[in-house]
């Protein structure tokens, strides 16, 4: 994908984190279902509903991971497809989860204009998406990367 926005979450956490804690995203009937499941449905429904091209990827194991922990990322994900469907002016999104022992990293990659990145506020302009991010990974010790480039091509 060329131009726009790379967005890179990685969450470096403790294995037994993985161990045997219940999915905390909520399926279509209030059952718990797994981070993938559920990121799959989001990036379908949202695909849907905006008629943009999202192609959402996994890799790794579908172990569950702590509730919180699976909350963050799911709604990383939707502030992320979000961000780029209001803001960056996106027509193609590339959602990819990789699920490893130790870490999850959650990437989000569009096709968007960029803007100028560690800059949460630009003039006037607060980027309160990408500081609630920020928070919300802080709160599980993660870390959030996000690359981008006004008009330019990036890679998170």
């Amino acid at each position: 994908m060329s131009g726009g926005t790379g967005l890179a979450v990685v969450m470096a956490l403790l294995a037994g984190l993985a161990g045997s804690a219940q999915a905390a995203v909520m399926g279509r009937f209030g059952e718990r279902v797994g981070l993938v499941e559920a990121l799959g449905t989001m990036a379908r429904g949202f695909a849907r509903r905006t008629k943009l091209s999202i192609d959402f990827m996994f890799s790794g194991e579908t172990d569950a991971w702590a509730d919180e922990i699976e909350q963050v990322f799911y709604r990383i994900a939707q502030e992320a497809l979000t961000n780029a469907e209001r803001h960056a002016g996106a027509t193609t999104i590339a959602l990819t989860l990789d699920i490893a022992p130790a870490t999850v990293t959650l990437r989000v990659i569009d096709d968007g204009v960029g803007f100028t990145a560690g800059a949460e506020e630009e003039g006037d302009r607060v980027h309160l998406g990408l500081v609630g991010m920020r928070e919300r990974v802080q709160l599980v010790a993660g870390t959030l990367d996000v690359a981008s480039t006004p008009g330019a091509g990036t890679a998170g």
